[in-house]
């Protein structure tokens, strides 16, 4: 069990989550939302009539 630990311990993330890390993702989220609100108070284009 203790190998189990040890490898465990010397696992390290891709990422480390910072304060300028979150607020990066803070702001692209806030983006999304923002394009996201826009493109849902778009009226859809109407698709062209087959005949």
């Amino acid at each position: 069990m203790a190998k189990q630990a040890d490898t465990d311990a010397s696992y390290s993330p891709p990422l480390t989550l910072t304060p300028a890390l979150l607020s990066q993702v803070a702001a692209i989220a806030e983006a999304l939302g923002s394009w996201s609100a826009r493109q849902a108070a778009q009226p859809s284009p109407r698709p062209a009539s087959i005949s």
